[in-house]
């Protein structure tokens, strides 16, 4: 608390040294100068000015936490494009960090279950019939359409799972890792033959012979 030093003489006030030269020096012409904080002086001769550590201590406020974003609706991808499911199943999944609501996730009904299925199915022969040259042309634009998505798959998967976006981004680069090592291996194989220190495999074609009595 300040201590206000009154005049008999003439009932100025003072405050004392240390005081002083804490405050700012008055002005020439203001009267408002002598009067501070916390002091005696009756509420109606007390004025209140704003210094600058009361500024600085109101701007220091912590960051208010991360805001969960408003809950979609995941649609299934099935055959190549989203479907709005049928199911009146639904699970909700959470922000592991807010709790708060992220999406909800349809619990597929049977028939967009085989759908689904039927659809991978008939990709998966088109896809075997492909060329290799073509197939590798075709992971290699993944790569390139993983790269440019991942700050939006680094915040999915730290929303999603709470992983830290360290954590999450070593995990995109594994992916990318394995499929460059994938579409490096086919160059290199040819024949039957492929060894490897210190297991070697090889394959043999034998006829069945048989022996009549």
């Amino acid at each position: 608390m300040a201590r206000i030093l009154r005049s008999k003489t003439n009932g100025a006030t003072s405050t004392p040294e240390a005081e002083r030269t804490n405050s700012p020096s008055p002005q020439p012409g203001d009267k408002r100068s002598r009067t501070t904080e916390d002091s005696d002086v009756s509420p109606k001769r007390q004025r209140h000015t704003d210094s600058p550590a009361h500024e600085e201590s109101e701007g220091e406020k912590p960051a208010p936490p991360a805001e969960t974003p408003a809950p979609t609706v995941t649609h299934a991808f099935i055959n190549n494009e989203f479907i709005l499911s049928a199911s009146k199943t639904w699970t909700s999944v959470l922000d592991p960090v807010t709790q708060g609501l992220l999406t909800r996730v349809p619990d597929c009904t049977l028939n967009e279950i085989q759908h689904a299925v039927s659809a991978a199915s008939a990709a998966q022969l088109e896809w075997a019939a492909t060329p290799f040259s073509k197939r590798r042309e075709y992971l290699l634009k993944l790569v390139d359409v993983i790269r440019e998505m991942t700050p939006d798959i680094l915040d999915c998967l730290s929303r999603e799972v709470g992983k830290t976006l360290a954590d999450a981004d070593a995990e995109v680069y594994r992916g990318l890792d394995s499929i460059q090592a994938a579409c490096s291996i086919g160059p290199e194989m040819t024949g039957m033959y492929l060894g490897a220190d210190p297991t070697q495999l090889t394959t043999f074609h034998e006829p069945l012979v048989s022996h009549s009595l």
